[in-house]
């Protein structure tokens, strides 16, 4: 168990602690060189050593790729202001938005802030935010701090403090930088900060002048540890500093833990070091890297053995110095003036990142608040004289932004989410359970992908940091299609086709019909666009492709007309009226394969509908249908089988008309005599017209007779060939078709 001291002064062992940090430095690509001009060194490493390298402010003519850290807007308004003897206090923000890569560094947060000073030209002014004489490092600063307005010793009077963290990386696990700037108004001496980083925010009223932090031990955070000593809670951090001429920053880091944390725990990532000063049940222990005892950090201050080229280039509003014991404005830092420490937090075990095993956000704001500060001594629990803050790092933001997702259809088969209006710089992480990403873009503010579902977005300030806010985007892919038939009829004379094309919608979640394109094509160069095209009658395939304008999706049907489909006499029908019905029979000539005869009936011979059906079987070849409905003039009927095997097959048309007017005809092929036999009875008498065609439709042969008494008969001869040929016999009574029939013979 250790012995907690409190209240011990560290001048001893700060003297171990300096052996670890070198004079000067180049580090994670940022100059410690007593110098905040980027691209100059004038103490500690060379300028042709650090001229790329970035500092805290970019001169006007620069020609390497470093730059500033600090932002310098308003640089003429504050130079004004402070040569004309105004006590003013400002900041200055990271000259790029948090997270930013620069140089190949990844830039986490910086700030400058200027303090109001004592005796400004002097005219016996005092700093307004000095600590009172009770004030001191290990007390609560809730209850025992307390600013006051003051004037004391100058070399405790802070004039310009400067903080920044960076990683030596583009990623969240490369080592963890901290740079510090402190310069003072006096310089003569050894000279004593601390720079204080609060986990929770700390906060000073001018008004009041009272502190407070949200820190729930001691009016700070503790560092808390599992039994491997691993960090499961960072906490607050203290980096004193003690300055003498000649030698680098003597440095003292120390976390804030309880009692029992300190006596009991061996921490993982780096070691207590045997000091505590504390107050109550909590107190700082001081710190030392397990990782070795060199390359942590480095410090340095503006000295040489030359006072007169110790000055050197102090920021673009200037700075106040006190060369001849008044306050005044001036451009440079006089020799002793301006000290810089940069520490490699990694190194010394502190850094986020290394806890992620223990849940610990990689990219967590370690630090809220940052309060540079001065001490009447080397000793840690000395009287607090001066403060600079508190100062408050940027905390990362809930991402704020716009996001928009495609529609997915037939036209558009990929698309891409789109995040816009974002507030900064982030890191977009896409995934799906049930989509598809397309490419590599996942982490990226557009994705493409080509499927419906559900896609996950998750949004943080960088790659490899929690995330901090995720959304959920359902993109739709519409690629329900209209359903397609095509069917045909033709005319009597079998010169003239009629296609049919049937649509049908499938219900869906995405809206009904905005529209059907119809588009056929067929032989010959056969082309339409509507329903049910007219053309002329020609063997092949006729294609129709339906296109829904809501999502362009299509389907297509084919439909094949030969002298298959046509009226063939292999399927005879007849009609007759029974009863005010008309009743069909029809017969095959022999008994063909399972399939279903459709029955339909037209007020034209070319214009027909389905009336109805019935299944047609192998062991059967004649069939019947009653047709209730005579509403009519005249009807025509005819049957159309179609078969297991798709075939399709029509009988003759059939003529009825809806008065005492009937006719029968009957119609006898005659193969050894190259005839055919026409006879009939008729309602009516008059000029019967027998008409045979060949499949072209040219005219064969034609008949004319009296019926004088409702009953005629007559023959037609047919020509000799050497192989069956295709013959339309068609009859005439004054004119009107009575019936057509196609003939193989």
């Amino acid at each position: 168990m250790r012995t907690i001291l409190t209240g011990l002064f560290v001048v001893s062992l700060s003297y171990v602690l300096n052996a670890q940090l070198q004079n000067g430095g180049s580090h994670a690509g940022f100059a410690i060189d007593a110098d905040t001009k980027v691209g100059f060194s004038k103490f500690g490493p060379t300028t042709a050593t650090t001229f790329n390298n970035d500092d805290w402010f970019l001169p006007q003519t620069y020609s390497g790729i470093g730059v500033g850290v600090i932002d310098t807007t308003g640089a003429s308004v504050y130079k004004s202001k402070l040569q004309s003897n105004n006590n003013i206090s400002f900041t200055e923000r990271m000259s790029k938005p948090m997270f930013s890569v620069v140089n190949n560094k990844l830039w986490i947060d910086a700030i400058y802030a200027r303090d109001f000073s004592q005796n400004l030209g002097g005219i016996g002014s005092a700093d307004s935010s000095s600590f009172s004489n009770s004030a001191k490092n290990v007390l609560n600063p809730n209850t025992n701090w307390q600013g006051t307005s003051t004037n004391f010793t100058v070399k405790t009077d802070l004039v310009d403090g400067f903080a920044h963290l960076r990683r030596d990386g583009t990623s969240v696990y490369d080592s963890l930088w901290m740079f510090f700037g402190v310069s003072t108004l006096g310089t003569n001496g050894d000279r004593y900060y601390d720079v204080e980083l609060f986990k929770k925010a700390c906060n000073y009223d001018p008004i009041t002048r009272l502190f407070n932090t949200a820190g729930p031990d001691g009016g700070h955070t503790s560092w808390q540890f599992d039994a491997a000593g691993k960090v499961t809670q960072t906490g607050d951090m203290i980096i004193s500093f003690t300055f003498s001429p000649g030698v680098p920053p003597q440095i003292d880091l120390r976390l804030w833990v309880s009692n029992a944390t300190y006596s009991t725990v061996n921490p993982y990532y780096f070691n207590f070091d045997g000091v505590f000063d504390g107050s109550g049940s909590y107190g700082y222990a001081q710190i030392v890297s397990n990782s070795g005892g060199t390359s942590w950090g480095s410090g340095i201050g503006n000295y040489s053995n030359n006072p007169t080229s110790d000055t050197t280039y102090a920021t673009p509003w200037g700075t106040s110095t006190y060369p001849t014991g008044t306050n005044i404005w001036s451009q440079n830092y006089q020799q002793l003036q301006f000290v810089e420490v940069g520490l490699n937090l990694s190194r010394i075990g502190i850094d986020a990142a290394m806890y992620t095993a223990q849940g610990i956000n990689p990219c967590e704001s370690t630090f809220a608040s940052v309060l540079f500060k001065s001490r009447s001594s080397s000793s840690f629990t000395s009287n607090l004289q001066d403060f600079l803050g508190p100062l408050d790092f940027k905390q990362p933001s809930v991402p704020s932004y716009t996001k928009s997702s495609p529609i997915l259809n037939c036209n558009n088969l990929t698309g891409q989410i789109n995040i816009s209006n974002t507030n900064g710089a982030g890191n977009y992480k896409w995934s799906t359970r049930n989509g598809n990403i397309i490419g590599s873009n996942t982490d990226s503010t557009q994705l493409t992908i080509n499927a419906g579902g559900t896609y996950y977005l998750s949004v943080a300030p960088y790659a490899g940091c929690n995330a901090m806010r995720t959304d959920t985007i359902v993109v739709i892919k519409d690629i329900v299609q209209p359903l397609a038939t095509a069917w045909f009829s033709n005319d009597l004379y079998l010169t003239q086709l009629k296609l049919y094309g049937g649509s049908a919608y499938q219900p869906n979640v995405y809206g009904g019909s905005q529209g059907i394109t119809w588009d056929w094509s067929g032989p010959s160069g056969f082309t339409a666009n509507e329903p049910a095209p007219l053309t002329s009658f020609v063997t092949g395939t006729y294609q129709l492709i339906l296109t829904e304008a809501r999502n362009g999706c299509k389907d297509t049907a084919t439909v094949w007309v030969d002298l298959s489909v046509l009226a063939t006499n292999e399927i005879s029908l007849s009609a007759s009226k029974i009863n005010g019905k008309v009743s069909l029979q029809w017969q095959l000539q022999a008994a063909k394969s399972n399939g279903s005869f459709i029955i339909e009936k037209g007020i034209s011979p070319t214009n027909f509908t389905n009336i109805g059906s019935t299944k047609a079987t192998s062991e059967r070849n004649s069939y019947n249908f009653t047709d209730p409905s005579v509403t009519n003039s005249v009807s025509y009927y005819r049957i159309r089988f179609v078969q297991e095997n798709g075939k399709i097959m029509y009988s003759n048309t059939v003529k009825l008309s809806n008065t005492s007017d009937e006719n029968i005809i009957n119609i006898i092929p005659q193969k050894n005599a190259s005839s055919i036999i026409v006879s009939g009875a008729t309602g009516s008498k008059g000029m019967v017209t027998t008409v045979l065609y060949g499949l072209s439709g040219n005219k064969i042969e034609t008949k004319t007779i009296k019926n004088s008494t409702g009953n005629f008969a007559t023959n037609i001869i047919y020509p000799v060939s050497s192989s069956p040929a295709v013959y339309i016999l068609t009859v005439y009574i004054d004119g009107s078709i009575v019936t057509s029939k196609k003939l193989f013979l």
